[in-house]
């Protein structure tokens, strides 16, 4: 043990003295940990090395201290747990709370993903769903469908739908610790959008059912699922061994059971928060869109930024300045490049190492069956999208198979225009998404196939999570990545608008354009997808291939945009100018702050309006919304709960016009 901690010592000495030069702001950070007190919630734009300064933070933690780094996923647990001494524990909160329940039985535990699956399908098999099978039949024949379903494949279908909505209330259950009340369950709805079907409100009481089912299995069998690994150690107050120091990443990302389990790590310890609040985008997986707020709330934390981007070049910082006017290059960062190309010439372009990102997936599997053909290995990350579109698949089991796509877009059309008939369109969107990419699937080699299984099979043969030549993803799932080149899929339909969205979402909306918009560290390459070949040629011509720059006022009614195409038509932009001038200085003081100011679009001559993003006295750290206007004069807010103001029009600037 002693030979250990000397070796341990030696080591933390070699990794102090081999360091790189930091900047004043990561100083700043490096001096509360060896002399500040309490807890510190660390502001960190795209790129901006969280990775290293965590592990800085570390070697400058006392020896003796006991630190537990909480990592976001597995993935960054191994990267980050290689380059930290053994006495750091790194685990995800997954990890964290799967330990407790070892812990408590004694033991290991049975992982099972589709634990509350099965359970549901149990409790909906009990179900009685006449009358909706009634009514859908009904509604079958007036519509007088070709391939009409039986009343044994609608009673099938209709099942399936209350299954789906039913696991999505107990994974919200779970993550957000709510008691499962209806009252509860239909504010969880209602905040989520879980896409409650016809009749969902017959399932709301068995959500209590199926948590207590969910538990019996844990305490019998020690069956868990992921997430019960984050529920049942608050449900049974379970406590992890307390730590002298707990790093948190990407903690803008939190769910309430996360944030349960990190206080829990917590006695006379500290804390170090890290994470940003404009990279918030999983609030779809039930993480708290109000996560960052509350964090500091929590922790009583003191705040610290980095606000340097050591990743990107200065010209996609421009862009990405729209969105974190904050954010800085490097003295050294190049110039870079942004390119607007047709999707059609992407398979002559990608090479090795890239990195293809879309709002959508349908857009995603088309471009991947196209590069496969073409002889590139490339793959759809997350496996767990291909299970999605298996399961849409499997709708159709019990038809011919020539038949197949017909018959998938008979039971799938109903459900979208019925969604578009309540203005329930990012739902509608989802579901059209999901359609498009089976149907491309089927396009590529469902014929070839003859069964069901031997297609979702070739299905589930596009989707891995592993490393390949060329990585096509959501943009959802590249937090946390980088390329040297990187291809934005379908720009035009960024930030996405549904009309239904709420304001928090339209917020995650723009967030997700400002995440893809900071993977590249060289290459940037904008690809537009239009209606058809003419509009997509349209769209290429566009500055930023009809990709909207501007924040979305979350009070003013957004236009809603169809899968792969803008919001915006050609017509509403054309007397506009998106271009991007560099600003006069990208460089920073030895303060860490922008030296000079940035110059803005000339649509800034623009007249302004209630809901408008501009900024004041022409600094985009002073980035603010105009709530209301009288005259010369505007109130203004700076982001979404800062403190009013009243100034002149003349000291305003528009970012982008609305």
């Amino acid at each position: 043990m002693v030979a250990e901690q000397k070796k341990e010592r030696y080591s933390l000495k070699k990794s102090l003295e081999t360091e790189p030069s930091w900047s004043v702001e990561q100083s700043t950070i490096f001096n509360w940990v060896s002399s500040g007190t309490g807890n510190l919630r660390v502001g960190a734009v795209a790129g901006s090395g969280k990775s290293s300064v965590l592990t800085a933070i570390v070697n400058r933690i006392p020896k003796d201290d006991r630190v537990c780094l909480v990592a976001f996923n597995v993935h960054t647990v191994a990267s980050i747990a290689a380059k930290l001494p053994t006495r750091v524990t790194v685990v995800t909160a997954h990890g964290m709370g799967n330990s407790l329940l070892c812990r408590f039985f004694e033991g290991g535990t049975n992982i099972e993903e589709n634990k509350y699956r099965q359970i549901a399908r149990a409790l909906v098999k009990e179900l009685d769903v006449a009358d909706l099978v009634e009514s859908a039949m009904a509604e079958q024949r007036i519509s007088g469908k070709v391939k009409a379903l039986t009343e044994r494949q609608m009673d099938e279908s209709i099942r399936a739908q209350l299954r789906t909505y039913l696991i999505k209330l107990i994974d919200g259950c779970q993550a957000t610790l709510i008691d499962p009340t209806l009252d509860n369950l239909r504010q969880l709805d209602g905040y989520y959008r879980l896409a409650c079907p016809n009749g969902g409100d017959r399932v709301l009481p068995l959500v209590v059912f199926a948590l207590d089912r969910g538990e019996d299995m844990a305490r019998a069998e020690k069956t868990i699922s992921f997430g019960d690994m984050l529920w049942l150690p608050h449900k049974w107050v379970l406590y992890p061994s307390v730590k002298d120091w707990t790093l948190v990443d990407e903690c803008q990302d939190a769910n309430p059971a996360q944030l349960s389990l990190y206080k829990k790590l917590l006695s006379n310890g500290r804390a170090v928060l890290v994470g940003d609040e404009r990279q918030a985008i999983m609030g779809f997986a039930f993480a708290s869109p109000e996560m960052w707020g509350n964090v500091g709330r929590e922790f009583n934390a003191q705040d610290l930024p980095l606000s340097t981007c050591y990743r990107c070049p200065t010209s996609h910082l421009d862009l990405a300045r729209y969105f974190v006017p904050q954010i800085v290059p490097t003295d050294s960062a190049t110039d870079g490049e942004i390119k607007i190309v047709n999707p059609s010439e992407i398979k002559e372009m990608v090479s090795t190492g890239d990195l293809i990102l879309c709002r959508f997936t349908a857009p995603l599997v088309e471009l991947c069956l196209e590069l496969i053909v073409s002889g590139i290995i490339a793959k759809v990350r997350g496996r767990d999208i291909g299970v999605q579109l298996v399961a849409m698949s499997k709708q159709v089991n019990a038809f011919q198979w020539t038949d197949f796509l017909i018959t998938l877009g008979d039971l799938t059309r109903p459900k979208i225009k019925k969604l578009r008939n309540q203005d329930k369109d990012t739902e509608a969107d989802s579901l059209t998404d999901r359609f498009m990419a089976v149907k491309a699937c089927f396009e590529s080699f469902g014929v070839e196939c003859h069964s069901l299984a031997a297609f979702t099979q070739r299905i589930m043969s596009l989707f891995s999570d592993d490393a390949v030549d060329v990585t096509l993803c959501t943009i959802h799932r590249a937090k946390g990545d980088e390329a040297d080149r990187v291809f934005i899929l379908s720009c035009n339909s960024l930030p996405y608008t549904p009309k239904d969205a709420l304001g928090w979402q339209l917020e995650q909306e723009d967030n997700l354009t400002y995440v893809a918009v900071t993977r590249a560290k060289q290459s940037l390459f904008l690809a537009p997808l239009g209606r058809d070949n003419s509009e997509t040629e349209a769209l290429c011509k566009r500055p930023l291939g009809g990709m909207r720059v501007t924040p979305t006022p979350i009070n003013v009614e957004p236009i809603a945009p169809s899968i792969a195409q803008s919001s915006r038509t050609l017509e509403d932009t054309a007397d506009i100018d998106f271009s991007l001038p560099k600003p006069q200085s990208s460089r920073t003081n030895n303060n860490g702050t922008p030296n000079g100011t940035y110059p803005l679009p000339q649509a800034a001559s623009i007249l302004f309006q209630s809901g408008q993003m501009v900024v004041f006295d022409g600094n985009p750290r002073n980035a603010c919304k105009i709530l209301a206007i009288d005259g010369n004069t505007a109130t203004v807010q700076r982001g979404t709960v800062g403190a009013t103001s009243t100034v002149a029009l003349g000291q305003l600037k528009s970012l982008v016009p609305v």
